[in-house]
C-alpha cells in the first residue's frame, strides 16, 4: 500500500518528508513487532503518540484523542480573563 501511495506521489511530483512522518499502531496487535516500514527509501519512526493540530492521539487497543492540553490552554486563558474582569471591577 505505502508503495503504491509512493508511486502516485512521484506521478504527480510531491514527496513526503520522512523526517516529518510517523508511524502510530492501534488494534489488538499493536505491540507486536512488525517489518520496517520504508517511505521513499527511508526508515519510518514508530511512535506511541503524536500531536497534529493541538490534538494527540495515543497508539493502543483502540486509537485514543485527548484533547486534554487544548483544554488546559482554554482553562488558563478563561481563568485570566476571569481575573482580568475581576481586577476591572475593582476601580
Amino acid at each position: 500500500m505505502i508503495e503504491i501511495c509512493e508511486g502516485e506521489m512521484a506521478w504527480l511530483d510531491i514527496c513526503c518528508n520522512v523526517n516529518k512522518s510517523c508511524l502510530l499502531r492501534c488494534g489488538p496487535r499493536y505491540k507486536k513487532p512488525c517489518v520496517a516500514i520504508l517511505l521513499n527509501g527511508n526508515l519510518l519512526r514508530e511512535w506511541s503518540t503524536v500531536k497534529y493540530l493541538g490534538v494527540a492521539f495515543e497508539s493502543g487497543l483502540k486509537l485514543k484523542v485527548s484533547l486534554a492540553a487544548k483544554r488546559m490552554k482554554f482553562f488558563v486563558a478563561f481563568n485570566h480573563t476571569l481575573s482580568q474582569k475581576q481586577h476591572l471591577r475593582r476601580f
